[in-house]
């Protein structure tokens, strides 16, 4: 089974949330965020580094929005 670290480059996520890189859509992490929404049990049991590198992921995500809404 492959890694988190594998599939998406966590320390980038990390920057782009603190606004020092900008966003980048991931399909992977857009997967994880309807997996947590249509299958709440199933998101549940995936490791805290996946959950917290879906949190950088959305905190990009805001801030590109919120940029682009200005």
């Amino acid at each position: 089974m492959a890694r988190l670290e594998e599939i998406v480059d966590v320390s980038r996520l990390e920057r782009a949330a603190d606004g020092a890189l900008p966003f980048e859509s991931n399909l992977f992490m857009e997967r994880l965020i309807e997996l947590r929404a249509t299958r709440p049990k199933s998101f549940a049991t995936l490791s805290p580094a996946v959950k917290l590198a879906l949190g950088h992921y959305e905190a990009s995500k805001r801030r590109a929005q919120a940029i682009n809404e200005e």
